[in-house]
């Protein structure tokens, strides 16, 4: 199974987008993300490959629980300039193996396929999304940040009970263990380093990351 946090992170352009609620009174979403924006860890994209969209439909449940329907890729080829279709840029589906799909007011024609991606890697974008947008949506959330100290290119600040640097890399939650790590923003799915001298172990934060510059300035650094 393909690990979609390869592919994919909150740098990148999404749609996210509420579809209303179904029969059961559940909320329907659907995250769409383009391979034209992403920036695979593990794999060389070849430019001569077609962009795809992976669409990624869930819902939200009375218990607030996350229900993964099955994710599908499509690829639009452009029947009146003669493109041809390639393989999957993501999970390599040749052409002749994906499903075309005919939509009357698509101008382009549509070739439809499943890249495997594991659910729980699905999952945790769907949380980095959230996560992302939750910031994104108000500052407030940003409000009672305690700078806590500012030198060689190190801005300390703590949030919420929790301790954050600034550096030029980005902004990383520090903790004094592995078995202390939380973060009131991200999911937490960064790698944890240990800091030299076992002086406690720090992880990058994507999501503050991403609002770093708006950090200093709130902080007035």
């Amino acid at each position: 199974m393909l690990d979609l946090q390869n592919y994919f992170s909150v740098f990148d352009k999404y749609a996210h987008d509420f579809l209303g609620m179904d029969e059961e009174n559940q909320l329907q979403f659907e995250l769409i993300l383009s391979s034209e924006y992403m920036a695979s860890q593990s794999v060389k994209f070849d430019s001569q490959l077609k962009p795809v969209e992976v669409v990624i439909p869930y819902i939200v449940d009375s218990g607030y629980r996350y229900i993964l329907q099955e994710s599908y890729s499509l690829m639009y080829i452009d029947d009146e300039e003669k493109e041809k279709p390639t393989s999957c840029p993501i999970c390599s589906c040749e052409a002749h193996l994906m499903t075309k799909v005919e939509e009357e007011d698509e101008e382009a024609v549509i070739y439809a396929h499943r890249c495997d991606f594991s659910p729980e890697s699905i999952m945790n974008v769907i949380q980095e999304v959230k996560e992302d947008e939750v910031l994104q949506e108000s500052e407030d959330n940003l409000q009672g940040l305690q700078l806590e100290y500012n030198e060689q290119g190190q801005i300390g600040f703590s949030f919420k009970g929790a301790q954050y640097v600034a550096v030029e890399e980005g902004v990383f939650h520090y903790h004094f263990s592995a078995d202390e790590v939380h973060c009131y923003f991200c999911s937490k799915g960064e790698p944890v380093e240990e800091i030299e001298g076992g002086q406690g172990v720090i992880q990058l934060c994507p999501v503050l990351t991403k609002h770093r510059d708006k950090i200093l300035k709130m902080l007035n650094v």
